[in-house]
């Protein structure tokens, strides 16, 4: 029996997405004998948290929820307690997957042969890559249409009328490999990129069984074609950052809501994470003018805004006990 190629996966960032990719790929993975997972890598402590950061996270959610926001709950992503759920080993690459050392410990300790990045932010330089036999990218957005950060927010923002998922094969170049399996949902005028993430999530994890058959035929993929375009973080916080309200028109605004699902507004020299607006009249909190009109923010980082005025008006009136 030919021995499995053995996959280490490397995610930095939480989130239903990648959790979503992750399980369907462990889930695949054991039902074949050509192909395991082996281990994690993240770069980002954050993404090993401890039990009282999680509880802090749940409270969180069902608060939100409770309150009107966000309907999913979801349990937090924690690497740390997915490798304890699966057995396998998590490696936290301190100073980075590309500092030699780590390079060396990761294949002593996991042997691994395929490199899977799925939400990984790091650039992997060419030492990292040719230590496998094969490397493969999970990219939020049609490639080469939508590469580098942010592409599922940038086609809501855009206005296209639909996106999708690339898995491709990593090359020196950012987002620029041979393309192995692409997805398609659609975009309407009505939804929110919460929405078009969940839809794209489900897509990829329903086209990992494909992606894993390429990866074992050592399928060289096809040369990505067409417009290319690429975005980077200078052009994500262009939009999602708005430290002058007043130079937006309240529809760019809503347009802007509707993409990133929420915007850095600076209301009364303060920057405030915006959920949704609305109108308002001079004694409302958190008001802010725009382009044509009155506007406040009626959630901010999830909270109905009032919650978060209320708590501010009791913390100034709250007398300060003696230090000792």
């Amino acid at each position: 029996m030919n021995t499995p190629m053995r996959a280490v996966v490397f995610v930095d960032v939480p989130g239903s997405t990648p959790r979503r990719v992750i399980a369907a790929t462990l889930a695949h993975a054991h039902e074949r004998p050509d192909f395991e997972v082996c281990g994690f890598v993240t770069a980002n402590p954050q993404m090993i948290r401890r039990p009282r950061e999680r509880t802090a996270d749940w409270a969180r959610q069902l608060l939100v929820a409770a309150t009107g926001g966000a309907r999913e709950l979801s349990p937090p992503f924690d690497l740390g307690v997915l490798g304890r759920r699966t057995r396998l080993p998590v490696l936290l690459a301190e100073n980075g997957v590309n500092d030699p050392d780590f390079i060396a410990d990761l294949h002593r300790r996991l042997r691994p042969t395929v490199l899977l990045s799925i939400f990984s932010v790091q650039f992997f330089k060419d030492a990292l890559l040719e230590s496998f036999e094969q490397a493969v990218n999970f990219h939020d957005g049609p490639l080469p249409r939508y590469g580098g950060l942010g592409a599922t927010t940038q086609a809501v923002y855009h206005g296209e009328s639909s996106t999708g998922c690339t898995f491709h094969r990593i090359t020196s170049g950012i987002d620029e490999g041979p393309v192995l399996v692409r997805t398609a949902v659609p975009i309407d005028e009505t939804v929110t990129v919460t929405s078009v993430s969940r839809a794209q999530a489900i897509a990829a994890a329903r086209a990992i069984p494909e992606v894993i058959d390429k990866i074992v035929a050592n399928d060289p993929g096809q040369p990505q074609s067409g417009e290319g375009s690429y975005f980077s973080k200078a052009d994500y916080r262009e939009l999602s950052e708005v430290p002058e309200p007043s130079a937006l028109s309240t529809a760019e605004l809503q347009r802007r809501l509707r993409a990133f699902g929420a915007l850095t507004i600076t209301i009364d020299g303060k920057n405030e994470s915006v959920d949704a607006i609305g109108p308002a009249d001079d004694a409302s909190p958190f008001a802010f003018n725009s382009a044509d009109a009155r506007l406040r923010a009626t959630r901010i980082a999830g909270l109905p805004a009032r919650l978060l005025h209320w708590r501010r008006q009791l913390s100034r009136t709250r007398p300060q006990g003696r230090r000792r």
